[in-house]
Formats: C-alpha cells, structure tokens, sequence
C-alpha cells in the first residue's frame, strides 16, 4: 500500500516526540511502516471492558505490537504512542493480562479519544500538545487509572 498524504501528515505530528538527533525522514519511514499494517483489534472481552470503563467506541482501534512497531516506538523514545485510532507498542510488547499494559492502553486509549476530536479536514491528526504535565497527558492518566479499575473516568 502506497503512503498516503494523511499518513506523512501523521509522520509529521509524530516528530515532536523525538529526541532531536534521529532524522525526521527516519521517522516518517517508520511511522508510515507501521501505519500500512493491518495491526491487530483489541481483544473483544477487552475491548468492552475498556468501552464501558472509558465511555467511548474502540472498535477503530488497531494495536502495532511487531518488531516494527517496537523499532519505531523506540525512534521517538516512547513505551507506546497513538496515531489516530493506531496505538503503537514499544519492545516489550502488549499482552492484555499484565497490569502494566492495561494501564498504558487506557493511557494510549484517551489519546485516540483526543486525537478523534483533533481530525483536520483531510483527516489528519491536528498535533496536539506533548507537554507531559498538562492537561491531555493528565486526562489520559486518569484514563489509564480507570483502565485498571482504580477510578472512574468523569470528565473524560
């Protein structure tokens, strides 16, 4: 499959998160190769349960857990990141039984539900703030908590 225009657009919203010394065309590579994968859906029982834990559709959702999805997990430094409705897995993987990674998904989930609401009008992701302390990464960790049961998701 050729990469299309949203796809390089998706490459270049994923650029912010790299350490500054890969080359962005590294990336773009990378990302594209992820993105022209099929991925896998999340597990149905899984799926559900995050649906009803998060209040929101992830039938979309295709999870990377490969080797290229963990190569270019590890270019842009990150255990795991979204594109869209393509949450992408680093080195170790995604196994829905380890609490850990229940944990990342919904982190990684509430970044589907940001980005769905951040789509342009050529459906690429609009790049939305990185910065580690505001307020999108502190909505996704209250999702990552209601992900594991910890507590409920309001206001997300």
């Amino acid at each position: 499959m050729k990469p299309t225009a949203t796809h390089t657009q998706k490459a270049q919203n994923v650029r912010r998160s790299l350490d500054h010394h890969t080359p962005a065309t590294t990336v773009q590579r990378s990302l594209e190769q992820v993105l022209r994968s099929t991925g896998q859906p999340l597990p149905s029982d899984l799926r559900a349960d995050m649906e009803t834990r998060l209040g929101h559709n992830f039938s979309q959702v295709r999870v990377h857990a490969d080797g290229p999805a963990a190569d270019s997990a590890r270019i842009v430094n990150a255990l795991a990141y979204t594109v869209g409705d393509h949450i992408v897995f680093g080195q170790s993987g995604f196994s829905p039984l380890r609490p850990r990674d229940r944990h990342l998904l919904g982190h990684e989930l509430a970044h589907v539900v940001q980005q769905r609401s951040h789509v342009g009008a050529e459906g690429q992701v609009i790049l939305l703030d990185a910065d580690p302390t505001g307020p999108l990464e502190q909505e996704a960790n209250h999702a990552a908590a209601a992900a594991i049961g910890w507590k409920n998701p309001v206001g997300f």
